[in-house]
């Protein structure tokens, strides 16, 4: 997969997941009420996995030279 098309799946992904979430909140207009510790996890959980992926990465020796 090129990262072209890895960055599409990632936006076509993204968009589909927010039309669900409006298309639910068109039929469930009452507040959601979610768990303090599930809001918590959604916050910090693509932060953290990101953050660990960055650091745990391996470049192998392929760093751009800083011109």
């Amino acid at each position: 997969m090129t990262k072209v098309q890895a960055l599409l799946a990632i936006w076509l992904c993204s968009l589909a997941v927010s039309a669900g979430l409006h298309g639910w909140g068109l039929r469930q207009p009452d507040p959601l009420q979610a768990p303090w510790l599930l809001v918590l996890a959604l916050v910090l959980a693509p932060a953290i996995g990101f953050a660990m992926w960055l650091l745990g990465a391996q470049d192998h020796g392929e760093r751009e030279s800083p011109d």
